[in-house]
């Protein structure tokens, strides 16, 4: 291996790892955000949220550009997304339904 490769081959691999590694590690710390944000928003600590809380955890997560919370918040789709998201209809939002929401 020539010297001048030797000099650059590591940093590229290491920048190549980062590139794809990134969007691994941001994912991965929006969910955690996100949970921060369920947690905060659930005031009377059931781990479910009614409406409101729910209206909370969008406005939360819109403040931080956390998934398609800002486009909720735009629209005003808080009803249409507690809607989708309540899979069972019980008129509360688990942690769960959010996840299968998410995929």
């Amino acid at each position: 291996m020539n010297k001048n490769l030797r000099k650059w081959l590591p940093s590229t691999i290491s920048l190549a790892t980062l590139l794809v590694l990134s969007p691994v590690a941001a994912e991965e710390s929006n969910r955690e955000q996100a949970r921060v944000n369920f947690e905060k928003a659930d005031v009377n600590k059931d781990m479910k949220l009614d409406r409101t809380e729910f209206k909370a955890f969008i406005d939360l997560n819109a403040q931080l550009g956390l998934g398609r919370a800002s486009q909720i918040r735009r629209f005003g789709a808080y009803d249409k997304a507690f809607a989708k998201i309540d899979a069972d209809g019980d008129g509360f939002v688990t942690k769960e339904e959010i996840a299968k929401a998410r995929n």
